[in-house]
C-alpha cells in the first residue's frame, strides 16, 4: 500500500511537471509595407492594449496602409490552452504589400523532446491576396522560422484553411505567425490567425485517470 500511494504521489508530482506555461515570454507584434516597419513589444508605448501577453497597435504604416487595427495575443492570454493569435483590420489607400508578424519567445511546453501536433487555423476577407504561416522554432529566436507547421495563401474576396504538422519542440521556444497582404489598389482585409498546441495539463490529467483505472483493477483484482 505504500509503495502503492508513493507511486502515486510520484506521478502527480510528474504530472505537475509537464503542465507548460510561457517562461519569461516575450510577446513582440511587427508590421512593414516593405519601407516602413513599426515594432511593438508587450508593455511598450505603441501598445494600446494595458493587458499583459497581449498588445494592440492602431495606426497607419507609411503613405498607403493608412488604417491599420492590429492585436496579438500570446500564450499568457490564450483562451483555448496554449497557443497564440493575431487578428487584423488593414486598409490601403493604393496597391502595396504588408506584412503583419506577431511573434512569442521563451516558450515553455514542459516536455522537451517530446513529439506534439501544432496546428493552425485562419479566416478571413480580403480585397488581394494574403500568404500565411506558422512557425515554430527551437533555437528561441524572436520570428524564427525553424519549422513551418502550416502556411498557404488566400484571395478575394473570403479565404480560410486549417492544418497543422507533429513538431518536436525544445524548452524554451518561439511561436511565430507572418502574413503578407497585397493589394493592387484601395481596399481592405481582415483576418484571423491562431496557432496552437493540445495542453499539457489535458495530457498529463489524461495520464493520471488511466493510470488511476489501472491502480483501482489492480486492487479489485488483488
Amino acid at each position: 500500500m505504500k509503495l502503492k500511494k508513493l507511486a502515486i504521489a510520484s506521478l502527480v508530482s510528474g504530472a505537475m511537471c509537464l503542465i507548460g506555461a510561457p517562461a519569461n515570454a516575450s510577446l513582440i507584434l511587427k508590421l512593414s509595407d516593405g519601407v516602413n516597419t513599426v515594432t511593438v513589444a508587450d508593455g511598450s508605448a505603441q501598445d494600446m492594449n494595458s493587458v499583459a501577453g497581449a498588445i494592440t497597435f492602431i495606426g497607419a504604416v507609411g503613405s498607403i496602409w493608412n488604417i491599420n487595427v492590429s492585436t496579438a495575443i500570446g500564450t499568457e492570454q490564450y483562451p483555448n490552452g496554449f497557443g497564440i493569435d493575431l487578428n487584423s483590420v488593414n486598409l490601403s489607400r493604393g496597391a502595396g504589400t504588408l506584412s503583419v508578424a506577431m511573434t512569442e519567445t521563451g516558450l515553455s511546453f514542459g516536455a522537451p523532446g517530446s513529439s506534439s501536433h501544432v496546428s493552425g487555423a485562419i479566416g478571413g476577407t480580403t480585397a488581394g491576396t494574403v500568404s500565411y504561416a506558422l512557425y515554430t522554432d527551437n533555437s528561441n529566436a524572436a520570428f524564427g522560422q525553424g519549422t513551418t507547421v502550416f502556411s498557404g495563401t488566400g484571395a478575394n474576396p473570403v479565404f480560410s484553411g486549417t492544418g497543422g504538422a507533429d513538431v518536436s519542440l525544445a524548452d524554451p521556444f518561439s511561436m511565430t505567425a507572418v502574413l503578407n497582404i497585397t493589394h493592387t489598389g484601395p481596399g481592405a482585409t481582415s483576418f484571423d490567425f491562431e496557432g496552437k498546441v493540445p495542453e499539457p495539463a489535458s495530457l498529463a490529467l489524461l495520464g493520471l485517470g488511466l493510470l488511476g483505472m489501472g491502480f483501482a483493477r489492480c486492487r479489485k483484482t488483488a
